[in-house]
């Protein structure tokens, strides 16, 4: 079965996430599965900063004009756990606290929401 990802053209196959011409780029495949649409990944060493840990997204601020938005950052980050014991792990290994050190001149402030995955 071909992939989503196997009918893009050539020139817009470089794709980070899921073009096939990026050699360092996360290589996604993505299939119906019913009516849903599927994505399986396992990252390599070099997806991860700290071992075991992906980034899900580094986003800026789209500036929509809407009551339930809230357009006070700059950019967000989302990171996805498996479990509490993984997020705690994660906030106490020594290149997140490295991060924080180097980094923390760059922010005025940062907003924290933690959820857990859904079933």
């Amino acid at each position: 079965m071909k992939a989503f990802q196997d009918y893009y053209p050539e020139d817009v196959s470089h794709c980070y996430g899921c073009g096939h011409l990026n050699e360092h780029g996360h290589q996604i495949k993505s299939f119906w599965d019913g009516d849903e649409s599927v994505c399986h990944f396992k990252p390599s060493h070099f997806h991860t900063a700290i071992p075991g840990y992906v980034y899900g997204r580094i986003a800026g601020t789209m500036k929509t004009d809407r009551d339930v938005i809230d357009n006070t950052y700059s950019y967000s980050m989302v990171i996805t756990f498996d479990s509490k014991k993984e997020h705690d792990i994660y906030q106490e290994h020594p290149a997140h606290k490295k991060f924080i050190e180097n980094a923390s001149s760059l922010w005025d402030k940062v907003l924290v929401y933690d959820s857990v995955k859904g079933n």
